[in-house]
């Protein structure tokens, strides 16, 4: 479809559609349309085993749904590897290595995680000061 057709069915014009597209980080609508379709590909070809907002159904047994969250968790391992950029991941080790200091702001489930990262950062010596005011 044209920018002009997809502005007419979302009700909105075409010029509005390339702001979105500009506001999110694109040249405009046609940058962004074909990055979001790139990633709807991706997505459809790399998650089709399970699907991860609703990994199970009420009528699945203990079994089957013990499976399926093991079929979730090796799929999402199996993604962030293929993802991973291992230049970036090894300047992230050096900012680390370098840090006299590592800061960490952490709010409700995200904060469980930092207390983790903070007890394997003191097992190599590193000092993690964390934050968790909720205010």
């Amino acid at each position: 479809m044209s920018t002009r057709k997809i502005a007419s069915k979302a009700y909105t014009t075409p010029a509005t559609l390339v702001r979105l597209g500009q506001r999110l980080g694109f040249e405009g609508w046609t940058d962004f349309f074909t990055a979001f379709l790139e990633e709807r590909e991706y997505l459809e070809r790399h998650f089709n085993k399970i699907d991860a907002n609703c990994p199970f159904s009420k009528l699945d047994n203990q079994t089957t749904i013990a499976n399926k969250i093991a079929a979730l968790y090796i799929e999402s391992i199996q993604d962030t590897m293929a993802l991973l950029d291992y230049n970036q991941l090894q300047k992230a080790v050096d900012c680390l290595l370098k840090a006299q200091n590592i800061y960490l702001v952490g709010v409700s489930v995200s904060l469980d995680c930092t207390w983790l990262f903070k007890r394997n950062m003191q097992r190599i010596g590193k000092n993690v000061i964390l934050e968790s005011n909720q205010g």
